[in-house]
């Protein structure tokens, strides 16, 4: 899909349909949906390098998806490497911590399963490398996090 058809299914998913009224909040959740959808294909589309591409993710998570920042792993489950290659917002991590405590804290395991976590609080039943790694979101007052 191009931009301009991109941006046209983004106006389109604004205006509420008439008959819809009885449904306008499910539709409401829906098109909120169907606009992140739509924006993340056009950062997806558009993007010409890992910056651009990570900051209109950024851009997505913290401004539509209302999150308070976030974080991109570059990670390598035969090597087992893993490197913090992007972060914005609030609670950012050290890096140097992230890639040592990697792959022995969920978010090794959600690489390795393919599997998303939504966590809904961060201090419970973590490992101490996770408690070390997750210390800044804690201090700037983030309970919960979705790690994809």
């Amino acid at each position: 899909m191009d931009s301009e058809i991109l941006a046209h299914l983004d106006r389109e998913l604004t205006t509420p349909i008439p008959s819809m009224r009885p449904h306008v909040p499910y539709a409401a959740r829906e098109g909120a949906h169907l606009r992140v959808l739509a924006r993340t294909a056009q950062v997806l589309a558009n993007a010409h390098s890992r910056d651009e591409l990570y900051g209109g993710l950024a851009r997505i998570i913290e401004d539509d998806l209302g999150g308070a920042g976030c974080s991109i792993y570059e990670a390598d489950a035969d090597k087992r490497s893993a490197r913090l290659a992007f972060q914005s917002g609030t609670g950012k991590v050290i890096p140097e911590i992230a890639a040592g405590q990697f792959w022995i804290t969920r978010l090794g395991h959600i690489v390795d399963t393919g599997q998303p976590l939504f966590v809904n609080d961060i201090s419970a039943n973590s490992n101490e490398p996770e408690l070390l790694l997750n210390e800044p979101l804690r201090r700037e007052g983030i309970r919960s996090i979705a790690s994809l």
